[in-house]
């Protein structure tokens, strides 16, 4: 039936599939042309400020084209924030792995946590942590982006949760300590500093680290050496 068809209008088989795949690749590169440039615009703007002509003078694309591939705009930059909000959570999680995979003991383990809070929590990273205040703020007026940021929070605290267990497991996290308890509160430091972010008289960033550190080594076990 296909060759059929195919030959009535006059075009080869094999050449029809070939433009059918090129037409889809065209469209799968202004699809990611036009979240790669709302993620980008992310940078310097926030949500509520980027408009659709914005996106469209940057990334070169049709407005047409724009409403072919999303449902609307809003529509895009969701997906555009849900990027930048799961690159950051990939990070962490990769990071977070590592240092359970390659710690050879729960006092190894703790310091390369104390090395990952130190990053986390530096100045440097203050913009993502008001911009993942102001994205959780815009979803409350956008239930799609809820939605999504919903499941990719679950996503991360999963993750989270999974790296305590394995740490259970091997007699690291103290046994009465529930897994997913610890997966929150490992990522309530940041929106710990994220209250510090807007102060003007802020804390010492080694003070904030310590307390962090102080409180993570109270959650895990000590090694059997430094039990009473």
């Amino acid at each position: 039936m296909a060759e059929i068809v195919s030959e009535m209008k006059g075009v080869p088989l094999g050449r029809a599939r070939r433009g059918g795949r090129r037409r889809q690749d065209e469209d799968h590169e202004t699809r990611r042309k036009l979240i790669e440039t709302a993620a980008t615009l992310l940078d310097e703007w926030s949500l509520s400020e980027i408009t659709s002509a914005m996106v469209l003078a940057a990334s070169g694309v049709s407005k047409g084209s724009l409403y072919h591939h999303f449902q609307d705009f809003d529509d895009l930059m969701g997906e555009a924030a849900i990027r930048r909000f799961s690159a950051l959570a990939d990070r962490d999680i990769m990071m977070t792995q590592a240092a359970i995979a390659t710690a050879t003991d729960v006092s190894s383990l703790v310091s390369a946590l104390a090395a990952i809070t130190s990053q986390s929590q530096a100045d440097t990273r203050r913009p993502r942590r008001m911009e993942r205040a102001r994205m959780i703020a815009y979803s409350e007026l956008n239930p799609r982006l809820a939605e999504r940021l919903a499941s990719e929070q679950m996503r991360l605290t999963n993750a989270f949760r999974e790296i305590f267990a394995e740490a259970q497991r091997k007699g690291w996290l103290a046994p009465d300590i529930d897994p997913h308890a610890a997966a929150v509160m490992i990522q309530a430091y940041t929106f710990g500093r994220l209250i510090d972010d807007i102060t003007e008289d802020r804390m010492s960033h080694d003070a904030w680290i310590a307390l962090i550190d102080r409180v993570v080594r109270l959650v895990f076990a000590a090694p059997q050496s430094e039990r009473p």
